[in-house]
């Protein structure tokens, strides 16, 4: 479960491409505290060769995070206000912000910059009022103040965006059941050795990680959901790709289940993405939804996921849903969440597995919930909500009752944290209460497995223990651990073996 107003940021500045000439690079530093003046931060300079720092301004409201071009003479600040509504500003003088606003017709004004190039801001938006509204590229041009639709994405998520020094579009690769390119500028030569590459491995994602200065190499990531990725020097003059080396050389992709696009549309019509991984060799298997955290930002993506393998490995099917609320599809599908974390987020997830099940790939009768911070919480709530249906249920880091969350979290140690809380997840008692598996324990039928470290500050520990003693009083069956000088999620080792031996044998017990 992430703040998603932070206390600090910084710049997305990359120290490597200054100039040396100038000996500097811009920073954010925000200011903390859950009141008003203590919270603003101030735009510095950082002389690398003294260490001295100057401030230049003050940052508008308070400050999410801020980009910037790469000698720092722009930048884009994205704010939250007191209302905890997204405000965008520009500088080009790091003295006066004006604010950032979308006017294209149809485009949502909640829009996410994440690059400064030449003369442009660019950014990710949706079009259109629909929830699963399609991405688009967008720009705004500094010198005329003009906003520009440049690239049609589709409800998808994006993995890349190539901007060349002049500021036009080179390419744009993203996901919609598979990876997926385009190459806008056909002279640029390294979207050509990406675009090659993304024909020589259908079904991988191609990342370009980093060039030599000389721009006479440059070096690439090759990655699926079955293979952990490996790297490949590519050189310009002999035209020659150089294998360097395999992330897991130990393991074997091609001996390990791909990721398969479980995009459905749910029961009011919107749809919603996800994915399935299926163990080998068994016919109709016994389903475990993995609920990933967060949950506003994060995202189940297509990728390599250690965890998905290791259930395939134990003979389970998995389910990574993207339900509303997750990050990765644009701001509409995102906040489409706020308010819902307990009910309609997890009909998603549940309507997910109903369609694998009506596609008959997996056991209807064997299925469990899983996972970590929200998706603990989303766990534990779907036993509650979707009590005849599911068979178990695995809670790391789990949210047991939002009345204690929203007091001892350290997420409400900041202003915007404590208001970006009462946004999304909701301030009315009786919804509160409704919402809380702590205040719905006799509706759970299902065994559960609660694992949660005993100095973890993000979803308090001092939850999980009253959340044990109810389920005691009420004589459910549950498991449970704590974990000794464990935060947010098992960090030692030997904690992280002994958690998944638990959840192996929980697993084999209960499925």
């Amino acid at each position: 479960m992430r703040p998603a107003a932070a206390s600090m940021a910084a710049t997305d500045v990359d120290p490597s491409r200054l100039e040396a000439a100038k000996s500097r690079l811009v920073e954010l530093v925000a200011g903390r505290g859950r009141s008003g003046g203590a919270g603003r931060g101030g735009v510095y300079t950082l002389e690398l060769d003294s260490g001295d720092t100057r401030e230049h301004s003050k940052v508008p409201h308070l400050t999410q995070s801020v980009t910037s071009n790469p000698d720092g003479s722009i930048l884009v600040a994205v704010t939250m206000n007191r209302q905890s509504f997204q405000e965008v500003f520009l500088t080009t003088d790091l003295f006066e912000w004006k604010p950032l606003k979308m006017d294209l017709e149809g485009m949502a004004n909640d829009f996410t910059p994440f690059r400064i190039a030449g003369d442009y801001v660019y950014a990710r938006t949706q079009y259109g009022d629909a929830i699963d509204a399609p991405t688009h590229i967008v720009r705004y041009k500094i010198s005329t103040g003009k906003w520009e639709d440049v690239f049609e994405i589709g409800f998808a998520s994006v993995s890349s965006v190539a901007i060349g020094d002049d500021g036009e579009l080179d390419r744009v690769q993203w996901v919609d059941g598979e990876p997926k390119i385009a190459v806008l500028d056909k002279s640029d030569k390294v979207s050509q050795v990406v675009s090659a590459f993304a024909r020589s491995y259908e079904g991988f994602n191609i990342s370009v990680v980093n060039q030599t200065d000389d721009e006479k190499q440059v070096l690439l990531h090759v990655s699926s959901g079955a293979h952990a990725g490996e790297y490949f020097l590519f050189d310009f003059e002999t035209r020659k790709a150089r294998f360097l080396i395999s992330m897991r050389e130990n393991i074997d992709g091609n001996e390990l289940s791909p990721l398969e696009d479980a995009t459905f549309v749910a029961s009011d019509g919107v749809r919603i993405p996800g994915w399935f991984m299926a163990p080998k060799g068994v016919e109709l298997p016994p389903l475990v939804v993995y609920i990933h955290g967060g949950p506003h930002g994060p995202y189940n993506e297509y990728s390599f996921n250690t965890r998905w393998h290791l259930l395939n490995e134990m003979g389970y099917a998995v389910y990574a849903p993207n339900f509303r609320g997750s990050g990765g599809y644009g701001p509409r599908f995102e906040q489409s969440g706020y308010g819902l974390w307990g009910t309609r987020m997890i009909d998603d997830m549940y309507e997910g597995v109903q369609a694998l099940i009506d596609a008959g790939k997996v056991n209807p009768d064997r299925v469990c919930a899983f996972g970590g911070s929200y998706g603990g919480y989303g766990t534990a709530q779907s036993l509650v909500r979707h009590n005849d249906f599911y068979k178990c249920g695995v809670v790391i880091a789990g949210v047991f009752d939002f009345k204690v969350m929203m007091k001892l979290t350290d997420i409400a140690d900041t202003y915007m944290g404590d208001n970006f809380m009462a946004k999304v997840i909701g301030e009315d008692p009786e919804l509160l209460r409704s919402i809380s598996p702590q205040e719905n324990i006799d509706k759970i039928k299902a065994p559960m497995l609660i694992l949660h470290g005993e100095e973890d500050e993000r979803t308090p520990f001092k939850d999980a223990v009253k959340f044990v003693e109810a389920l005691k009083e009420q004589d459910k069956r549950f498991e449970y651990k704590w974990y000794p000088k464990e935060g947010h999620g098992n960090v030692n080792i030997e904690n992280r073996v002994d958690e998944w031996q638990r959840i192996q044998a929980f697993f084999y017990e209960n499925l």
